[in-house]
């Protein structure tokens, strides 16, 4: 579920939008082109690799995708009608999110403490006070993507625990969150602070879920 609510976050929400910013993306490389399914106002429905938009005005712009036949050999083209797209189905989602990523610069020490503040507000509205989130600047980049995404992750994650009236009483006595790389999942408590170690290495896929996140919440709370 994070997966798509990245997606939402980072995709146009329409087809002709959605398909234009695909191409875009798989411009940069093969890696990078998306396999769609784009299911047409005839009822029928057409899968493969999504290359170009085509754009002929005497006879309409068109996509163009790699037909998809189980091998990624396949030389076929297939040009459909942008006219003729009603929805889109993209396979593949949490690869592409991982690309759109790549695609950004990997947030510095500022932008790191800018998403803490976020998400401490983010907390804050749930529970009526203010814990500070203190993260690490993780030196390389898949380490500092996925310290943003876990900022923005558990915040959500502690805005659940809050929620309910035990885990709030629980939060009660903790002002602050540490949150750094480990090479495995491990949440405590220390003190005032409650110390989040998370796998930070592999990149935002590689984290945690937020099920995963809770039920370690809840046990160190």
């Amino acid at each position: 579920m994070d997966v798509l609510l990245a997606a939402l976050r980072e995709l146009p929400q329409s087809p002709e939008p959605l398909l234009q910013r695909l191409v875009e993306l798989g411009n940069r490389g093969e890696e990078s082109r998306a396999l769609v399914t784009l299911h047409l106002a005839s009822g029928t429905h057409v899968r493969g690799l999504l290359l170009a938009r085509g754009d002929d005005t005497r006879y309409g712009a068109a996509w163009i995708l790699q037909e998809d036949t189980g091998q990624r050999s396949s030389d076929d083209l297939v040009y459909v009608p942008i006219a003729a797209v009603e929805s889109v189905t993209v396979h593949g989602v949490a690869a592409l999110i991982e690309h759109l990523g790549a695609a950004k610069p990997p947030p510095s020490r500022l932008e790191l403490q800018r998403l803490a503040k976020e998400a401490s507000g983010t907390l804050a509205s749930s529970l009526g006070r203010v814990i500070a989130f203190e993260p690490d600047a993780p030196a390389d980049e898949p380490s500092a993507r996925a310290m943003a995404a876990l900022l923005k992750r558990f915040a959500g994650v502690l805005r659940d625990v809050a929620s309910e009236a035990l885990g709030k009483e629980a939060l009660a006595a903790v002002d602050r969150v540490v949150l750094h790389a480990a090479e495995a999942l491990r949440v405590a408590r220390e003190g005032d602070a409650l110390v989040v170690s998370a796998p930070l290495s592999s990149g935002a896929g590689g984290l945690p879920s937020g099920s995963e996140l809770k039920s370690a919440v809840d046990d160190a709370l």
